[in-house]
């Protein structure tokens, strides 16, 4: 037998294959474009090289487990970065009770050395979060903007998550943007922050939110009501809601669509009131929403999302759209919430530029 062997292993003309693997607690499945090569001596074996994935779901729990290596003498060595295309979608804690839902920026990628015998290993990586939704006190919060440093080793793993995602909703003074923000929150003490436009005080959000304040008392149909909408809400969004939104995204060609209601809550809910009220459409689907996103090339993203609410027994729908467009120089946003059209939507539109520098 040859001491010496070199490997080659490459996808034949781009054509990706059905990848799934675990590592270091992501569940990975998807497809994946791959340029390996494997060195192969007496002393041990090298892994190197790119692996390209798309239409890919990554999993991650709160709580990792990592193990210490001990090291070896037949060394399994790998230096590998991992790239992801338009379709990554990233969830967490689990897939059936996420609480994080959101996707990659397309050309994100992550660096991984491993080294069996030192046994030393590494994943490191900033990963840029676009769309999706954060399901916090019975409540769907769109996320605006966020990312995901990786900067983890083999004693320990638990990545640093930022982002600031937003909900509409109304109090007695009129609609209310309720705003969460987290900052550089490792991702197993998730504990976001909030804030409103307009301003109300955090106890005033929380009871939004449908928290209670502290010291309010708790009835028994307070408690059902918890018991019914968290229960619920797993059987609406991953038994029926997620095959819908499989069919829609791949029927259509979008890159992004999520469906988020309470459908299901608030007719359990209703029924358990009193017969004299006829619940209407407002309160059956309020708090539902629809975001769909597609890429035109790799730099422009367009975006629309609606939103159904109960406004004192009527249903209230806002759409709004938006396009994000990564220039060479700066990113240019675009957004459109359509409220006024007797100004022709002049005071309903923002534009921003961002850039940054690294030095």
């Amino acid at each position: 037998l040859p001491s010496f062997m070199k490997i080659r292993v490459k996808t034949v003309n781009k054509d990706p294959v059905q990848a799934a693997t675990k590592l270091s607690g992501l569940d990975i499945v998807g497809k994946a474009d791959a340029d390996l090569a494997i060195d192969i001596s007496p002393l041990g074996m090298k892994i190197s090289g790119y692996i390209f994935m798309d239409d890919t779901s990554i999993v991650m729990p709160l709580i990792q487990e990592t193990v210490v290596t001990a090291a070896t003498d037949w060394a399994l060595n790998a230096d590998l970065r991992i790239g992801f295309g338009k379709k990554v979608e990233f969830i967490s804690p689990a897939r059936d009770f996420p609480i994080l839902r959101t996707y990659f920026e397309p050309q994100a990628a992550l660096n991984i050395l491993y080294d069996s015998g030192l046994g030393t290993y590494s994943l490191k990586g900033k990963v840029n979060l676009r769309g999706g939704e954060v399901f916090y006190l019975k409540r769907s919060f769109y996320l605006k903007e966020g990312n995901i440093v990786f900067n983890e080793s083999e004693s320990f793993f638990d990545p640093i998550l930022s982002l600031r995602a937003e909900m509409r909703d109304r109090d007695a003074e009129g609609n209310v943007i309720i705003i969460m923000r987290v900052e550089n929150s490792r991702l197993s003490q998730f504990k976001p922050r909030f804030e409103s436009i307009p301003a109300r005080g955090e106890g005033d959000i929380l009871v939004l939110l449908g928290g209670l304040r502290p010291g309010d008392p708790v009835s028994n149909r307070d408690l059902l009501d918890m018991v019914v909408e968290s229960s619920s809400d797993v059987l609406t969004q991953f038994y029926g809601v997620r095959v819908f939104e499989n069919t829609v995204r791949d029927t259509f060609g979008l890159d992004m669509f999520s469906v988020r209601t309470q459908v299901l809550q608030n007719l359990i809910l209703g029924a358990g009131t009193t017969v004299d009220k006829n619940p209407s459409i407002g309160e059956y689907f309020d708090n539902t929403t629809l975001v769909a996103g597609k890429y035109i090339g790799s730099d422009l993203f367009l975006q629309t999302m609606l939103q159904m609410q109960n406004d004192f027994s009527n249903l209230d729908v806002r759409w709004e759209l938006s396009m994000e467009w990564n220039t060479p120089y700066f990113r240019l946003l675009w957004n459109l919430v359509p409220q006024h059209p007797e100004n022709l939507l002049v005071n309903d539109q923002s534009l921003g530029l961002f850039w940054s520098f690294s030095y």
